[in-house]
C-alpha cells in the first residue's frame, strides 16, 4: 500500500539524506508505517542546512519544485497543482496535515480522485496565515480558515492534537475523530519530581531565578520579544533573572532588542540542544516560559512539565490545556508574564505546587498512552 503524507514542512537534502528543522525527526515516521506500506512525504525545500535527520527506512521524500513561499505559490499555482496531482496519482491512502497550503490543495485533489484520506489538525489556519509576516498572509487568513473548516467538517477521519481547542474551531460531526497529541513524552521516574522539589527547597535568597525557552531563534511568533520585555519589567523591580534560550536560528533580533532594553546581561544563548540532552535543560532551570503568539499544542511545554518544571505561558492555541490558568498570560502581555515570573520566584509553595501539578498532568501525554491511541486510529483509517 502506498501512503502519502502532505504538509508545507520544509526539508533540507544533501543529495543523500533529508533533514528537518526539528519537528519532523526520523522517529516520527514510525507511527505511519504500521502495515506493509510505503510512505511518501511531500513537502517544501529548505535551503539552509539542518542537522535533524528525517530520513527513515521505508520513507521517500518528494519536495515541490515550485512552492517555497507565498509569492512562488501565487506565481506557480497551476504548476504546483499539477505536480501534486502527479504525486498523488498512484497513492492508495493520503494523510494531510493542516493548516497548510499544500494540504488544502491535496484535499481538492484526493476528493476528485476519490482517494481515501485522513486529516491531522495541528493548528489554527487563521493564526498561521495572519502571523506569516506579510500582507499576503493576512489577506489569505480568513478565506483559508473558512476553507479549512469545510474540509475538516466533511472528512471521514480527523486526528486533533488538542483535547478541546482545535475541535471547537474545526468541528467534525460525521466522521471518526480522535484527540491525540504529537507532543508525547516517554514515562518519567517519580524521582525526577523529587529532585525538582529539592531544587526548589535549596534555592537561596539572592540567587537569580533561572527561566528558559526552546525554539527556533529566528521565528518571531515564538514570542522572544515578549520575554525580553518581561525581563526589562523585572529588572526595573530589581528581580534577578537569568534567561536561557536554546534552539536553531540566528539570535541577532533577540540580542538587538535585549541591548535596546538593557537586559543583554540577563540572557544566555545556548544554541541548538541535542534531543537527548533537552531534559538536562529543563532540569537546570527554575521555570520554563513560553510566550508564543501562535500554537497548536506546544511539544516543549509537554516536555517541560514532564520534568516537573513550573511554567509561565501564553494562552496561544491549546496551551491552556497544559498549564494552570494562574500562570497564563494573554498573547503579547509582557507585564502579566513578568508578574507570573515574579510570583513564582518569590513563592516557594507556589513553585512547588506548580511542579507537582505539571508532573501529574504530563502523565496524560506519555507515549505509552498516546502511541496506542494513535496506532489504533491510523490502523482503522488504513483498513477503511
Amino acid at each position: 500500500m502506498n501512503v502519502a503524507w502532505i504538509h508545507d514542512h520544509q526539508f533540507f537534502t544533501d543529495g543523500l539524506n533529508y533533514y528537518s528543522r526539528g519537528s519532523m525527526p526520523s522517529s516520527v515516521w514510525e507511527r505511519y508505517l504500521l502495515e506493509d506500506c510505503n510512505l511518501y512525504v511531500f513537502g517544501r525545500k529548505l535551503q539552509e542546512k539542518s542537522n535533524i535527520l528525517s530520513s527513515y527506512s521505508g520513507v521517500q521524500f518528494v519536495l515541490s519544485n515550485y512552492y517555497s513561499n507565498f509569492t512562488s505559490f501565487i506565481k506557480n499555482y497551476f504548476k504546483i497543482v499539477k505536480e501534486l496531482d502527479r504525486f498523488l496519482s498512484d497513492k492508495d491512502k493520503v494523510i494531510i496535515r493542516l493548516p497548510s497550503v499544500l494540504g488544502l490543495l491535496a484535499c481538492n485533489i484526493v476528493k476528485k480522485r476519490k482517494i481515501p484520506y485522513m486529516l491531522e489538525v495541528v493548528g489554527c489556519a487563521y493564526d498561521s496565515f495572519n502571523s506569516y509576516g506579510n500582507i499576503v498572509g493576512k489577506i489569505l487568513a480568513n478565506p483559508y480558515d473558512f476553507i479549512m473548516k469545510k474540509r475538516v467538517q466533511e472528512a471521514s477521519h480527523v486526528l486533533y492534537v488538542t483535547q478541546e481547542y482545535l475541535q471547537a474551531l474545526y468541528p467534525n460531526n460525521k466522521g471518526i475523530t480522535v484527540a491525540c497529541t504529537n507532543a508525547m513524552v516517554s514515562p518519567v521516574e517519580e524521582s525526577v519530581l523529587q529532585t525538582r522539589i529539592e531544587r526548589i527547597k535549596s534555592r537561596k535568597a539572592g540567587d537569580p531565578f533561572v527561566i528558559g525557552q526552546i525554539g527556533n531563534l529566528s521565528v518571531s511568533y515564538k514570542g522572544y520579544s515578549v520575554a525580553i520585555e518581561a525581563l526589562a519589567h523585572l529588572k526595573k523591580q530589581n528581580i534577578k533573572v537569568e534567561f536561557r534560550v536554546g534552539g536553531n536560528g540566528s539570535p541577532d533580533a533577540i540580542l538587538k532588542q535585549a541591548k535596546q532594553l538593557n537586559v543583554e546581561d540577563c540572557i544566555k544563548i545556548l544554541g541548538p540542544i541535542p534531543h537527548e540532552e533537552i531534559h538536562l535543560f529543563y532540569d537546570a532551570i527554575d521555570c520554563y516560559i513560553h510566550p508564543s503568539l501562535l500554537e497548536g499544542l506546544p511539544r516543549v511545554c509537554v516536555e517541560a512539565i514532564s520534568r516537573g518544571c513550573p511554567c509561565a505561558t501564553s494562552k496561544a492555541g491549546g496551551t491552556p490545556e497544559l498549564i494552570n490558568k494562574l500562570h497564563l498570560h494573554n498573547i503579547g502581555d509582557s507585564l502579566k508574564l513578568a508578574e507570573d515570573i515574579r510570583l513564582l520566584s518569590s513563592n516557594r509553595k507556589m513553585l512547588t505546587d506548580a511542579a507537582v501539578e505539571n508532573f501529574q498532568k504530563a502523565k496524560l501525554y506519555y507515549s505509552t498512552i498516546t502511541s496506542t491511541k494513535r496506532k489504533d486510529f491510523i490502523e482503522n483509517f488504513y483498513k477503511s
